[in-house]
């Protein structure tokens, strides 16, 4: 199994790399959360009720932006649900 150093934020300091990570020794089994995002991805492609069918739809289209990469398809099909969900809160607020 590969390993990845990975960053994770420190509190940021003023001047012009505010805001920017500082490695510290953080790692993340990248080949572990691949396998945990197709488990998922899986779970939910495998599902047949209709209406599901639109999220499974979107899934797939991130599962093609994303080829090699299932957890940035899953990632960005969460966020595309995210998305969703706001404005759909947005829509029923202005309308009561």
């Amino acid at each position: 199994m590969s390993r990845k150093r990975m960053t994770k934020a420190a509190a940021p300091e003023s001047g012009s790399d505010a805001g920017i990570p500082r490695t510290i020794d953080t790692f993340l089994d990248v080949e572990t959360l691949r396998h945990q995002a197709s488990d998922i991805i899986e779970s939910i492609l495998e599902e047949s009720e209709p209406e599901g069918s639109e999220v499974r739809d979107t899934l797939r289209l991130c599962l093609s932006l994303n080829v090699g990469n299932p957890e940035r398809a899953l990632l960005q099909h969460l966020m595309s649900l995210r998305s969703r969900s706001q404005a759909a809160r947005k829509v029923a607020s202005e309308v009561a």
